[in-house]
């Protein structure tokens, strides 16, 4: 809005002038790029403390978080991303590296509730 001549126009008419995504797209995809680095052993996490496990169902990496008993941990990054990783293709979770990665992360279309689409 604080650009000149964007003040009365719709959020969403503002993002395609702009050729942005929505706020909520990108920070997905930022927690998505993360969660890459974390299964990829490319930062220092561990998995144990945040009750996080690998099932061998879906894609070659598909997780699966426990449930917690407090409301507080809802909002917390594992519970965020699982649904959105479990979604995601072999071909972009065995991406070879997080620059390959996040350029095929740019071709999905996010369905915002733990869904994705190509």
């Amino acid at each position: 809005k604080r650009l000149p001549g964007f003040i009365n126009i719709p959020y969403i008419q503002r993002l395609k002038l702009l050729g942005l995504k929505t706020l909520e797209h990108r920070r997905i995809c930022s927690d998505l790029c993360l969660f890459y680095k974390i299964v990829h052993s490319l930062v220092d996490f561990k998995s144990d403390s945040y009750r996080l496990k690998n099932i061998p169902r879906g894609n070659a990496c598909n997780m699966n978080v426990f449930s917690f008993r407090t409301e507080r941990r809802r909002n917390f990054l594992l519970i965020r991303i699982v649904p959105h990783w479990n979604k995601l293709s072999n071909d972009v979770i065995m991406s070879k590296d997080i620059a390959a990665f996040k350029r095929k992360l740019k071709l999905i279309t996010f369905t915002y509730r733990g869904s994705a689409s190509n």
